[in-house]
């Protein structure tokens, strides 16, 4: 509760955006970040008007705020969750590149969960507001489709990638090979 009632995440935000944060640091936020939003609709709520969504977005996009690998995952998984349910926060994925920066996490990380983490933030993202599939293009979708049915994934990690195909599949007017 106090995370909403006490400006902690106004605060939290100002501390995400500060270059001279460590690794570890900007590690240990975005967990804290990613915790306090699980199961939580009012922190999730609050979560995006105090602008975490974006530097949740920040630190997966490559730049002065962008964290270790640790980190990302971190802030995928963070961005999963406050999506889930939230047409706000997927929204605002919209308004801050959140799709770019999250099918780049999955194509340049080498780590397995970030990219299991990052294909749940955008088909929570894309299910909640549709508009957010605009930004999956052919390469995206190539992807998508192989992360479909990688042995890499786990079977909810591939469900995931498979409900973004068919979201963009059915916004197009075309018939799923999927199903």
């Amino acid at each position: 509760r106090c995370m909403t009632k006490c400006g902690a995440y106004w605060a939290i935000v100002q501390m995400l955006q500060q270059p001279q944060v460590t690794p570890s640091l900007r590690e240990e936020i975005v967990g804290a970040i990613r915790f306090s939003v699980v199961g939580n609709d009012q922190n999730r709520t609050a979560l995006g008007e105090a602008g975490i969504v974006r530097a949740l977005v920040n630190v997966i996009t490559p730049g002065v705020w962008e964290g270790n690998e640790r980190a990302k995952e971190e802030a995928a998984a963070a961005l999963r969750i406050a999506c889930d349910g939230s047409e706000q926060n997927s929204a605002e994925m919209l308004k801050c590149s959140g799709i770019n920066a999250l099918m780049n996490l999955m194509a340049t990380t080498p780590s397995p969960a970030a990219r299991e983490e990052s294909v749940a933030a955008v088909a929570n993202a894309c299910g909640m507001f549709r508009p957010n599939l605009e930004f999956i293009g052919a390469e995206g979708r190539r992807m998508l489709g192989d992360m479909s049915v990688s042995k890499d994934l786990s079977a909810e990690g591939r469900l995931f990638a498979k409900t973004v195909l068919i979201q963009i599949e059915q916004k197009e007017g075309t018939k799923s090979k999927l199903v």
